[in-house]
């Protein structure tokens, strides 16, 4: 999704908890907006969306290994392409936080991640890593 489309489906969420605040109801609410009292409803209770962070650049030409040539599962795969991450630097210097924060990644994609550049695991997280 587009920072742009983001950005205006985040107001139109909070124009609809603002004018809840107020106390309308949700069927006085569509009424406004020209939307079902069930669309209002779901807008209301939807979080807003958040755009994972930039990954930082690669700083030398030394591990320009494009991704796609790591041995981790095709969701995980996907997930760094989607995320636009084309190269081995980009996932040595983003934190695990950042590679958490790509949708579809989660702690034990990063622990696959981290065992394939065989770095930031201690021999235990290791021996974990490989039993799951």
């Amino acid at each position: 999704m587009s920072a742009s489309r983001m950005e205006r489906s985040n107001a139109a969420r909070a124009q609809v908890r603002a004018l809840r605040a107020e106390g309308l109801t949700f069927r006085e609410i569509g009424r406004m907006l020209g939307l079902s009292r069930e669309q209002v409803r779901q807008r209301a209770k939807q979080p807003d969306e958040v755009m994972a962070p930039p990954l930082p650049e690669p700083r030398c030409a030394a591990d320009l290994d494009p991704v796609s040539e790591l041995e981790v599962c095709t969701r995980t795969a996907d997930a760094l392409r989607n995320a636009g991450v084309v190269d081995v630097q980009q996932l040595r210097l983003a934190t695990d936080a950042q590679l958490r924060a790509i949708p579809g990644l989660g702690r034990k994609s990063v622990t696959e991640i981290r065992v394939v550049l065989d770095e930031d695991l201690t021999p235990s997280e290791r021996r974990r890593a490989a039993l799951q």
